[in-house]
C-alpha cells in the first residue's frame, strides 16, 4: 500500500485535492469514483521510514477523551452515518475545548477526501502511531468501526489500570508527604527555638550515645536493607508484568485488526518502556522470519522476562485458531497479577514507611530532648 497526494473534481465540480491509500493509481482512482470524484492528477507520497518509537507516546489529551471518541465514532458508523457526520457528531459530544479544535481539523482533512488515518497521522500531538495503525487497518479491511471498537476496548482497559494504579500510590505519597512536612517542621521550626538556650549552655544538640541505642540503630538498619532488598525483588517483577500487559494487550489488538503476527509483535514491543524487554522481544520476535511459531517465539524469550503463562496461552490460541482471544486473556490474566503484585508493594511498604518516619521523628526527637536532660542532670 502507497499513499497518495491527488487532486480531483467532485460531482458538483467543485476542485478537491487529499490524500489516499492505495496499492495503484488504477486502486486509486476507482476509489476516487466510489465518493464521486473524477481523478485529475496524482503522486506517491514517499517517506522516510520511521524511527522506532514509542508506539503509545505521552499524548496531552486525558486517555478518557479518547475512549469517548472512538466510542462515539464507531457507535455512529454502526447506526450508518457517513464519516463526516460521524465526526461532527463526536465533536459536539466531547467536552475539551482543545480536543475539539484536533477533531475539527480531522473533519476539514477528510472533507478534502484524505482518509481518517491519514488525518489522524497529521495530527501526531494528539494521537498516537498505535491509533494510526489500527485506523489504517481497519480502513484497509473495510471494517473501520469494528476496529474503532478494538480500540476502545483497548483505551478502556489502559484507563482502568492507569486509575487502579494511581489508587494504589496516593496512600503512600500521602504518608511521604505528611511526614516530609513533620520532620521539616521539627528540623527547621522546633529545633532553632533551643538554639539559643544550648549555645548559652555551651551544649551541642547531640544524639543519645549509648550501646544499647546504637545496637537499636543497628538492627533497625538490617531490617531497612532487608526491606529494600525484598523491595527492589517486588518492584522488577512490576515492571516486567506492566511491560508484558501492555505488550500482550497491544498484540491482540493489532492481530484483531487484521495486522500479520510478523508486524504486530515488531509494533506491539515498541510499548515497552523496559528497554530490556523490548530488545529481548524483538530478538526473539526475529524468529519469526526463520519460520518458528510464536509459541516458539514465546518459549524462546528469556525467563527471567517472560510470565510462565504466556507461552502456554499462546500454544492454546494456535492451536485453536482463536490466538488473539487467548492474547486478550493473557493480557487481563497479567493485569490482574500487576494489580496483585502493586497492592502486595503498598501492603508491604506502607508500615514500613511509618515505621521509618517514626523511627527519623524519634532521631529528632532523642537529638533534641538529650541534652537538655543531660543538663538538668549537671545542674542538680
Amino acid at each position: 500500500m502507497q499513499d497518495y497526494r491527488w487532486r480531483g473534481i467532485s460531482a458538483k465540480g467543485a476542485s478537491v485535492r487529499g490524500v489516499t491509500r492505495a496499492s495503484s493509481g488504477e486502486d486509486l482512482k476507482d476509489k476516487l469514483l466510489k465518493k464521486e470524484i473524477a481523478l485529475l492528477s496524482q503522486r506517491k507520497i514517499h517517506k522516510k521510514p520511521p524511527t522506532i518509537d514509542k508506539i503509545t507516546k505521552i499524548l496531552k489529551t486525558p486517555l478518557k477523551h479518547y475512549v469517548s471518541f472512538f466510542h462515539d465514532l464507531s457507535l455512529m458508523l454502526d447506526a450508518g452515518m457517513a464519516l463526516t457526520e460521524a465526526l461532527n457528531f463526536t465533536k459536539s459530544c466531547t467536552p475539551s475545548k482543545k480536543f475539539k479544535k484536533v477533531i475539527g481539523k480531522l473533519i476539514i482533512q477528510v472533507n478534502e477526501g484524505s482518509q481518517l488515518s491519514y488525518a489522524i497521522e497529521k495530527e501526531n500531538k494528539s494521537f498516537s502511531t498505535l491509533m494510526v495503525q489500527i485506523v489504517r487497518s481497519g480502513e484497509e479491511s473495510g471494517n473501520l468501526s469494528e476496529s474503532l471498537k478494538h480500540l476502545e476496548r483497548y483505551l478502556t482497559s489502559k484507563l482502568n489500570l492507569q486509575q487502579k494504579l494511581k489508587q494504589a500510590a496516593l496512600m503512600p505519597i500521602v504518608t511521604i508527604g505528611f511526614a516530609l512536612c513533620i520532620m521539616g517542621g521539627m528540623y527547621f521550626y522546633v529545633m532553632p527555638q533551643f538554639e539559643p538556650f544550648m549555645g548559652a549552655a555551651n551544649n551541642d544538640l547531640t544524639l543519645l550515645s549509648n550501646s544499647e541505642y546504637y545496637r537499636a540503630l543497628v538492627i533497625m538498619g538490617l531490617i531497612i536493607v532487608f526491606l529494600f532488598m525484598q523491595f527492589t525483588k517486588l518492584v522488577r517483577k512490576i515492571i516486567v508484568l506492566n511491560n508484558f500487559a501492555n505488550f500482550v494487550r497491544t498484540l491482540s489488538l493489532l492481530i484483531k485488526s487484521g495486522n500479520s503476527v510478523n508486524t504486530a509483535i515488531i509494533s506491539a514491543s515498541n510499548v515497552c518502556t523496559n528497554r530490556a524487554i523490548k530488545k529481548e522481544i524483538q530478538r526473539a520476535a526475529a524468529g519469526l522470519n526463520q519460520g518458528k511459531s510464536l509459541q516458539e517465539v514465546f518459549r524462546s524469550i528469556s525467563s527471567a522476562y517472560t510470565p510462565t503463562l504466556l507461552a502456554s496461552a499462546v500454544s492454546v490460541g494456535e492451536k485453536t485458531g482463536k490466538l488473539e482471544v487467548m492474547l486478550e486473556k493473557s493480557g487481563i490474566l497479567l493485569e490482574k497479577q500487576l494489580l496483585d503484585k502493586i497492592s502486595l508493594f503498598v501492603t508491604i511498604f506502607q508500615p514500613a514507611l511509618i515505621v521509618c518516619t517514626g523511627v527519623v521523628i524519634a532521631y529528632l526527637l532523642i537529638s533534641l530532648y538529650m541534652p537538655i536532660i543531660d543538663l538538668s542532670r549537671a545542674f542538680s
